[in-house]
């Protein structure tokens, strides 16, 4: 009998976590898996899963790299590592699945992913719409494709960053495919049971940090501003409820969040912590209000954006990221508002 050539899944960052979980839990037991990572800390992560598949997981930081520029001897030098790293880990890929699900911010991997699927099938499942209406950078989209080889991406500038996005033609010309899995909630816990504390199914998820150094946030009151929010949460939840994971690259030291944070729970992603007993997520912005599947019916958003941030541009680009979700979320303008949201929608037990 054959041995079934090895499924390959590419989990980018924590976010993408999620993701190559549900897409693992629908694969047979005897399919081997092979998995990329390009953080050591999400590496690290994966070696506590309880995969059902016998897997290899391989670390390789080059394939977060952006190489999107002006820097004409970087990208020349990223283009020779870039050979490097692929004969030693992608050249013999060949007839295999492979999945991936980040479309931004890895110029490297892309142009790995580009150069697999010329000899695979390449699955994109993805839950972040296409940012097709950015206008794109014209020169450094031309750098990007004729010194280093990656074509039909967009390239932005975000936060004084380049940022390649994947765009519909790179989808179309490189004949990858939209996939989505049927997903088994219970298979995905099981998966992860090691890694979270016992009893983690918050009814509230707050999340916090990286928001204090933006340009519109109100510093001043910023602090405060959390301690009046849990005050108003523990009106509605017991403390046992609530959950506080702060960002983990940014530790702001907020007085008032921290009877409710767990240690154990501040490196995972904040998408397995949001189980079918959560009732309220809620943050001045996240890529997590992205995050919805069927199971998590009771699930409701808010972003305080509008409490934390003064009136300014940055505000108005982060409510225009936000609403790009298209997921039903609260915005209120004070906190009274958030009460107001709070008891309208029953969204406390």
């Amino acid at each position: 009998m054959p041995i079934p050539k090895p499924v390959v899944v590419f989990c980018m960052n924590h976010t993408a976590l999620i993701q190559a979980l549900e897409v693992i839990s629908t694969l047979p037991k005897n399919k081997p898996l092979t998995i990329f990572f390009a953080r050591e800390p999400l590496f690290q992560l994966a070696q506590k899963i309880t995969f059902r598949q016998p897997v290899k997981t391989f670390l390789c930081p080059d394939l977060g790299l952006s190489v999107a520029g002006f820097n004409l001897k970087k990208i020349i030098e990223d283009r020779i590592k870039y050979h490097l790293v692929y004969q030693e880990y992608f050249n013999n890929i060949t007839k295999q699945d492979i999945y991936f699900f980040n479309h931004v911010y890895w110029d490297f991997g892309l142009k790995i992913i580009q150069d697999l699927a010329k000899k695979n099938k390449v699955y994109f499942y993805n839950h972040f719409p296409l940012q097709e209406e950015e206008p794109g950078q014209i020169a450094p989209q031309l750098l990007l494709k004729y010194l280093f080889g990656l074509k039909h991406t967009r390239i932005i500038k975000s936060q004084g960053n380049y940022c390649s996005l994947i765009t519909n033609e790179f989808i179309a010309k490189n004949r990858i495919r939209l996939f989505t899995p049927k997903i088994n909630p219970k298979l995905v816990q099981e998966m992860v049971a090691n890694l979270l504390p016992p009893q983690t199914t918050p009814k509230v998820l707050v999340l916090a940090g990286g928001d204090l150094s933006q340009p519109g946030i109100d510093k001043k009151n910023y602090r405060k501003n959390f301690a009046h929010l849990i005050k108003i949460l523990l009106k509605f939840y017991k403390k046992k409820d609530i959950l506080v994971k702060m960002h983990p690259r940014f530790d702001e030291n907020i007085k008032a969040l921290k009877p409710f944070i767990n240690a154990q729970t501040q490196s995972l992603p904040a998408e397995l912590l949001i189980t079918p007993q959560t009732e309220l997520l809620i943050a001045l912005r996240s890529t997590t209000f992205s995050f919805d599947r069927p199971y998590l019916r009771k699930l409701k958003r808010i972003a305080l954006l509008n409490i934390f941030y003064t009136d300014s541009p940055q505000r108005d680009i982060f409510l225009k990221m936000q609403k790009g979700f298209h997921l039903k979320t609260f915005y209120p303008g004070n906190f009274d508002q958030l009460v107001t949201v709070l008891k309208r929608n029953g969204i406390h037990s």
